[in-house]
């Protein structure tokens, strides 16, 4: 893991473009975005097999005029999270690194501290903007066990789909097989995520456990296509 405090915000989406190899090595020896951020802290190495909480702090105070006045063309704070070793056994599709920016409020820019863009990079080098899914819960659920996150056509079944190009993760397997359409927003559905696990408790996040299936793999039901 590394920070980047300050960073210059084409810089940011200049990721995309960096083969892989090229950017452990520019990590590693602290070449990448050297002339790009205002600060960069030390690599910190964790065992990916072990859950750990990180209290991040710049290696000095960083002023909002470092930032400059909206609209900021600086990040706050981007965190990188890598592989340490590039390795000939990975496939292309393996996970290596996530890109995260992140606003951090102060006196100049109020707004909460949160995740403003996160990008994840596989080992071919092919980069993916991460996007939230829209999920319909049922606030009077009290019952850990019973995450309230259920079908919005039966109301009986967990929600194992989530439908593109809308990104409502809103119903059941059974009832997807019946629609053309969202039914939350009735934009025509292209293609969907399997999203069961991430959505019931198995994975911390839906989009990482996301897998997309064409639409022409489903049949509607009473519809042309």
């Amino acid at each position: 893991m590394k920070c980047y405090w300050g960073l210059a915000g084409p810089a940011f989406h200049s990721c995309t473009d960096v083969p892989w190899l090229h950017l452990n090595e520019g990590v590693t020896d602290g070449s990448f975005w050297q002339d790009c951020a205002v600060l960069q802290g030390n690599i910190t190495r964790s065992d990916p097999s072990q859950a750990q909480l990180f209290h991040l702090k710049p290696p000095r105070a960083l002023r909002s005029i470092e930032l400059g006045q909206p609209p900021r063309q600086r990040i706050p704070l981007v965190i990188v999270l890598m592989k340490d070793h590039v390795s000939c056994d990975w496939l292309d599709t393996d996970v290596v690194a996530l890109f995260s920016s992140i606003h951090i409020t102060d006196d100049v820019v109020t707004m909460k501290t949160s995740i403003l863009e996160q990008y994840l990079k596989v080992a071919s080098g092919r980069t993916c903007l991460l996007q939230q899914l829209y999920v319909s819960v049922d606030e009077t659920t009290q019952s850990s066990d019973q995450c309230g996150a259920l079908c919005v056509v039966c109301q009986v079944a967990p929600v194992t789909c989530a439908l593109l190009p809308c990104r409502h993760a809103c119903v059941c397997d059974s009832c997807f097989n019946a629609l053309d359409i969202c039914p939350m927003c009735r934009t025509r559905i292209v293609t969907f995520f399997n999203v069961s696990s991430a959505l019931h408790g198995n994975h911390p996040n839906p989009s990482a456990e996301a897998v997309e299936h064409d639409r022409t793999q489903r049949r509607p039901a009473g519809g042309q296509e």
